[in-house]
């Protein structure tokens, strides 16, 4: 083969695109490597041809990249998006200026590389950091948030029995009614941030949606109809029954914004396959367009006017399936309203199901309560509440001051330790009244407690765990069930 066929073979199948271009006429020569990243021939890349493939959203950066070459005759290097059928591809250009006599610009060399694996483990990582530190964020203020909420509904429930007026009852309802979204909500940002993870838990599928009912009623508003069909009876799933309202609620909420709190939702559960269970939320709203449908489940990205929502639903639905091992989908196109659906897959009812105490009229105890809390007025409002209820009360704001009332009480009626304080854990705590008092009633609680840290507290009989933000009657049902 003759040296110039060597070297034009060698050029055409390099591992990487080549080009040259002369000032007026656009591209001259391109290689068949580079019109395969761009995915047409010559005819359609020759000259300026290739411009009309580079997307909107990067074309000015180029041609800003551009004109600065023309001026500088500097070399470049620029990463630019292109659009391949229906398929978007990064390349990376790097460009030098060929010069002739006198140094006149007679044309320019470029190497492109497809560069669109390496851009997308790029932004991937990117997307972790950013999801890292908006989960930090959400946690914090979860924290600090739930510990208000428990503070105003703590006095909330205590005021209530001296409440006499018909319109002071209604206001109390729609504290209360406040206080559940609010909850709610934290919970949103505790699943978005990963730090309320739970033990797996078996919850019947279409008995928790059937008590669900009425709420998810209420959710959707007085104008819209929500319709069960329920066809999975006797699969447990692998959700807590908190965590599947959550899902509920949450793809309720959605569908009603999408119709404008008019119009008919439907909830259906059924089997699609031998050992899965399936839940479909349907909508006839607006629906969604491929690149809303693509962002739909990043966190604070959101479709509804300002004020109207947080983002946050469909991503704590997200979180939610995926730490149940299920997955996904959504089926939606504008005008054609949209369709949730959401594999899980089924586990035995063997498995630790989530226990609910029947409430009662009176809860009264006795005997010296120790209570570790380091936010004073939640330390104070929950104390008053376990006074009210027949218990003595002594009070720690932090791990030194709880150990030094553990070891000034020999027997105590029970241990309400906070896990996160400023000196330490409250597990330390936990860990030391155990080993003191082996049968003694221990509920830890937390805005924000880890896996690690709720597992800890569920070890024995003995102990419960309570998720911040809680009613005073929580925290006194724990006490009994102990007992």
């Amino acid at each position: 083969m003759p040296v110039g066929e060597a070297l034009e073979d060698l050029l055409a199948n390099a591992p990487f695109g080549l080009y040259v271009d002369e000032p007026t006429r656009g591209c001259i020569y391109a290689n068949e490597t580079l019109l395969g990243i761009f995915g047409v021939d010559w005819n359609d890349f020759a000259g300026f041809g290739w411009a009309r493939f580079v997307l909107p959203e990067d074309a000015e950066r180029l041609q800003t990249a551009i004109a600065e070459y023309e001026e500088e005759r500097s070399v470049i290097s620029v990463r630019y998006r292109v659009r391949v059928e229906s398929e978007v591809r990064w390349v990376h250009a790097h460009v030098e200026a060929l010069l002739g006599d006198g140094g006149r610009h007679v044309g320019s060399l470029g190497v492109v590389r497809d560069v669109t694996q390496e851009e997308n483990r790029r932004q991937n990582a990117l997307e972790a950091q950013k999801l890292e530190a908006i989960g930090q964020l959400s946690a914090r203020l979860a924290h600090d948030f739930n510990n208000l909420l428990t503070v105003m509904i703590t006095g909330v429930d205590l005021i209530t029995p001296e409440v006499g007026s018909d319109n002071g009852r209604e206001q109390i309802a729609a504290i209360s009614t406040a206080f559940a979204q609010a909850r709610h909500l934290t919970g949103q940002l505790l699943t978005l941030s990963r730090a309320r993870l739970t033990p797996l838990q078996a919850t019947p599928l279409d008995r928790e949606l059937g008590e669900l009912w009425r709420l998810l009623t209420s959710t959707a508003g007085e104008a819209m109809t929500v319709d069960l069909h329920l066809g999975a009876a006797g699969s447990h799933v692998a959700l807590g029954s908190t965590q599947l309202a959550q899902v509920a609620i949450n793809l309720v909420s959605n569908a009603r914004d999408a119709m404008q709190g008019q119009g008919r939702i439907a909830v259906r559960t059924y089997r699609p396959e031998p050992a899965r269970a399936r839940l479909e939320i349907e909508d006839t709203g607006t629906g969604m367009g491929p690149e809303q449908l693509e962002r739909a489940t990043e966190p604070f990205f959101t479709t509804k006017e300002v004020g109207r929502g947080s983002g946050l639903g469909l991503t704590t639905v997200r979180e939610l399936v995926d730490m149940a091992g299920g997955h996904l989908e959504i089926d939606s196109a504008p005008g054609r309203g949209c369709t949730v659906r959401i594999d899980l897959p089924e586990v035995g009812s063997d498995v630790y199901v989530e226990k609910r105490r029947e409430a009662t009229t009176a809860l009264a105890g006795s005997g010296v309560v120790l209570l570790v809390e380091d936010n004073d007025a939640l330390r104070q409002s929950v104390g008053y509440a376990l006074a009210l209820a027949g218990y003595s009360v002594v009070a720690a704001a932090n791990l030194a001051q709880g150990r030094a009332h553990l070891h000034r009480h020999r027997e105590l009626a029970a241990l309400v330790c906070d896990v996160l304080l400023p000196d330490g854990s409250g597990t330390e705590l936990v860990a030391e009244a155990r080993a003191r008092q082996p049968e003694l009633p221990i509920v830890t609680v937390s805005g924000f407690a880890g896996e690690d840290e709720g597992a800890a507290t569920r070890q024995d009989r003995r102990s419960a765990f309570v998720a911040k933000p809680f009613r005073p009657r929580e925290i006194l049902e724990a006490i009994l069930r102990l007992q």
